[in-house]
């Protein structure tokens, strides 16, 4: 019996029938194919999905030798696996099994072999159908064969500003990959106002002669370039194509094209070409890759164009350029600048306080917010003028950002108030360098007004604030520090000083 020479070890006959019993019946619901397959390849079990799988009869099968359906195997079973297994372990390759009807069908082949008495190998195989994943792989090697091309030639466009090296590169990418044995290269010529050949592969002289300059109708490549539209077709068939030409394809061998225009903004601005010899017809793949390549090329091709017959008007307006750069970076210095004062305005001040708020928050450290203002200011104009109150505010900010920290952000928000952005200031340290700026002010003279008193409100970003209810919170603060006489500083709106 097949079991006897295993080491297992059954309690009675009847345990040793379930047993194998159930062996048998589990082996039958296995979805992948079962085999058992002695050292002379013969079979000597085989489950329902086998029989399925390969389209025979469990008695027909069971009269093969593995040879029989499996093309790759010499013989018996094979003596690497033997060692490999010696080892303790499994062996997994695959294979092709041939159908009752003749085709082959790919296997992957999960196998494990048992030495048994008198030197003799029983080999138990479990084998699974692949035809999907086989298709599924040869698509994505086709898409990925496809996307390397796409890439390539993309590698190629960034780099190189040449024209004429940009096509050769291309069509040594698409050599690679397409099957073909010319290739013509068109690009739109604005002085002689149609298509000229610019690039040649597998052709002939005397076909490149003939088709240099490309007329209507000359050939399949005429036919795409003048219609917008793939063109693909034999030249053994009957066309509107001149009949010399096609003779003269003809009479090389050459036999099928396939062309397809590059367009730009609807316009015909070149083409390509591949023709085979010998009735070699081109693929779907071919045609979709082609267009794909076509379409990479368009804006390319353009762009060069452009660039070749703008460079002498570019450098004339190098200095145009240069002017206009110039003069757009005192556009956006003076759009986030206060004129008067030449520190941030108010809108420079909330695009930058947004940002601190989120470092703060990011890499938890506090930030405090001081709020300044000018006591009485329009008094100051009233009884000295508005360019003395003028020279008085630049004077103001000038002091301010003499004596702030070096990271500290100084803004005018309007009128006679300004800002101050103090990274790293807790409550308690922001109102005490507000006190001292306060100090700072009243101490000073201003050169046309004499002395000026300052108001401060403080306060601190919490969790709960955003950009709007911050600032509220210090305009409050401010508030108070005036209704309570001025010159001083509040924090909160609770009296410090």
């Amino acid at each position: 019996m097949l079991f006897q020479d295993f080491d297992v070890y059954f309690k009675s006959e009847q345990d040793k029938e379930e047993k194998l019993l159930y062996a048998f019946m589990s082996l039958e619901k296995i979805p992948d194919s079962v085999f058992w397959v002695d050292d002379e390849g013969n079979l000597s079990f085989v489950n329902e999905a086998a029989c399925r799988t390969l389209g025979y009869t469990r008695e027909e099968l069971l009269t093969f030798n593995i040879r029989d359906f499996d093309p790759i195997v010499a013989g018996g079973i094979n003596q690497n696996i033997i060692e490999y297994v010696d080892y303790g372990g499994l062996s997994l390759f695959r294979t092709f099994h041939k159908h009752k009807d003749g085709h082959l069908i790919p296997v992957e082949v999960l196998s494990t072999v048992r030495q048994l008495v008198g030197n003799k190998y029983l080999a138990t195989s479990i084998v699974r159908d692949i035809t999907d994943r086989v298709q599924v792989e040869e698509e994505l090697k086709e898409t990925y064969n496809r996307l390397e091309v796409l890439y390539n030639i993309y590698q190629a466009t960034t780099s190189e500003k040449n024209i004429n090296r940009l096509i050769r590169q291309a069509a040594d990418i698409m050599k690679s990959t397409f099957e073909f044995d010319a290739f013509v290269f068109y690009i739109y010529d604005d002085y002689l106002q149609g298509p000229a050949l610019y690039y040649t592969l597998g052709l002939p002289k005397e076909i490149i002669r003939k088709i240099e300059i490309l007329p209507q109708y000359v050939g399949f490549i005429g036919q795409s370039l003048t219609s917008g539209f793939m063109a693909y077709s034999k030249y053994t068939e009957k066309t509107k194509i001149d009949e010399s030409i096609k003779q003269l394809f003809l009479d090389y061998g050459f036999t099928d094209e396939m062309a397809f225009p590059i367009m730009f903004e609807q316009k015909t601005i070149g083409g390509i070409g591949l023709i085979n010899k010998h009735n070699k017809p081109f693929k779907a793949k071919d045609k979709e890759l082609l267009q794909a390549v076509c379409g990479q090329l368009s804006t390319v091709i353009q762009n060069l164009k452009l660039i070749h017959s703008l460079s002498k008007e570019l450098k004339e307006h190098k200095r145009t350029a240069e002017a206009l750069k110039k003069v757009n970076a005192e556009l956006e210095k003076s759009a986030f600048t206060d004129q008067l004062t030449n520190i941030w305005n108010r809108r420079c001040f909330l695009k930058n306080s947004a940002i601190e708020i989120e470092r703060s928050r990011r890499n938890k450290y506090p930030l405090s917010l001081l709020l300044l203002d000018i006591d009485h200011f329009k008094l100051i104009n009233d009884n000295y003028g508005h360019q003395a109150g003028d020279q008085a505010l630049i004077e103001f900010a000038n002091l301010l950002r003499d004596n702030i920290r070096s990271f500290d952000s100084l803004a005018r928000w309007g009128g006679e108030e300004f800002l101050i952005l103090a990274p790293h200031l807790r409550a308690g340290n922001a109102v005490q360098y507000a006190d001292r700026l306060r100090e700072l002010i009243a101490e000073h003279l201003f050169q046309e007004v004499g002395e000026i008193t300052a108001s401060i409100g403080v306060t601190e970003l919490a969790n709960t604030d955003n950009i709007d209810s911050w600032i509220k919170k210090v305009d409050n603060a401010l508030y108070r520090a005036k209704e309570q006489g001025r010159n001083r500083v509040e924090f909160n709106g609770v009296v410090i000083l």
